[in-house]
């Protein structure tokens, strides 16, 4: 098989302890066998929410993953995380961190 056009998707949720992770992930797997590249289209959304440790609750966190792409070279596309999250001390807080992989 030269040029495989597979489409899939993983959904589903993860537990450990008070973290609860979600994931709905259409992508298309295409290329050859040896080297095949996984394509995640759009709405494919990792997202999380829990208590991490005593002071620090996540409110939310979100990774979107439309338009990026995995081969055996690496990752390339937008790739981004979102989190809103509060603190005992220091409160609520929201971080967006923005990049790109090649």
């Amino acid at each position: 098989m030269d040029n495989s056009q597979l489409p899939l998707q993983l959904t589903g949720e993860a537990k450990q302890a008070d973290l609860i992770l979600y994931a709905r992930l259409p992508a298309q797997l295409s290329g050859s066998l040896t080297d095949p590249t996984l394509a995640f289209e759009p709405g494919a959304l990792l997202r999380s929410k829990g208590r991490v440790i005593d002071s620090l609750d996540i409110d939310e966190i979100r990774w979107p993953l439309a338009g990026v792409k995995v081969t055996q070279r690496g990752v390339d596309g937008r790739l981004q995380a979102i989190l809103q999250a509060h603190e005992n001390e220091l409160g609520d807080f929201v971080l967006h961190m923005d990049g790109a992989g090649e």
